[in-house]
């Protein structure tokens, strides 16, 4: 069975609908996905019911910020009760936290920028569709960017530090809520000198991580079989993602991420 447990919906920054999700993962053949949305789990209503007309396997999945020695990583939380008080208070923290960042941007940038004004920023919408999130929208309508992309070299003008939940903090809410919190994509965070990596790995697991997310479109070969192999030896979980935004974000620095993207079967993986 083919499986694809991280990908995302226009319900944070991705470009497709729950239904659209649901049809895809049928057309690919996949048998189970996990929308794993930047701190939200507001796609699921829509997308239990889509994943069941067509078929789909779907489990419970958020992707969620932390903070471990002052650097922002990302947790993946499965199978977790997503009306736990715990999981509700600390994803709304964190939405609080992801908005107050486009909020200093364009707060900064209006200084330098006559067309941006915050006042405007604040009843500012944009069609879902389009991905990403709110600032680098506003900022390609106000023709200061090519692409949603290019707006990311404005990026300097942020300098608000959100205050995320460490990670020994987060894998506690996600495990009092009866969900596995996941260490998402390492390679984007640290190469493959394996001795380096394998230190940070033992680190996290005391922190609470009860598995990898190993297959991922970033990793080189050696990078996943050093994780592979991290896990087999310490009973974690071995999970795998294409981290798909549909079109946004499709391709960077010659990678591309994209529902069903790695071509992995659960029996290469520990679930």
């Amino acid at each position: 069975m083919r499986v694809d447990l991280h990908v995302h919906t226009y319900f944070t920054d991705g470009t497709q609908s729950p239904e659209e999700i649901a049809v895809l993962a049928r057309q690919k053949g996949l048998g189970l996905i996990s929308v794993c949305d930047h701190d939200s789990i507001e796609a699921y209503p829509r997308l239990r019911v889509a994943c069941e007309k067509e078929g789909v396997g779907l489990t419970q999945g958020v992707e969620i910020d932390v903070l471990w020695e002052g650097k922002n990583l990302h947790l993946l939380a499965y199978a977790f009760d997503p009306a736990d008080s715990g999981m509700i208070s600390l994803l709304s923290k964190n939405r609080y936290e992801l908005d107050a960042l486009g909020v200093d941007l364009i707060r900064n940038m209006q200084e330098d920028f006559p067309t941006v004004h915050l006042a405007e920023f604040e009843q500012y919408t944009y069609p879902r569709e389009r991905g990403g999130w709110a600032s680098i929208n506003y900022l390609f309508d106000k023709g200061l960017s090519q692409n949603l992309l290019d707006g990311m070299k404005y990026r300097k003008y942020c300098r608000y530090q959100p205050c995320y939940t460490d990670i020994d903090e987060a894998c506690r809410i996600v495990k009092a809520a009866g969900g596995i919190p996941v260490l998402a994509h390492p390679g984007v965070s640290w190469d493959n000198k394996q001795e380096t990596l394998l230190s940070k790995l033992t680190a996290l697991k005391a922190c609470g991580i009860e598995g990898i997310e190993c297959y991922y479109p970033w990793h080189t070969e050696a990078f996943t079989r050093i994780c592979v192999d991290f896990c087999c030896d310490n009973h974690l979980y071995i999970t795998c993602g294409g981290d798909g935004h549909g079109e946004f974000g499709r391709f960077i620095d010659g990678v591309e991420y994209y529902l069903g993207v790695m071509d992995v079967d659960s029996e290469q993986l520990s679930l």
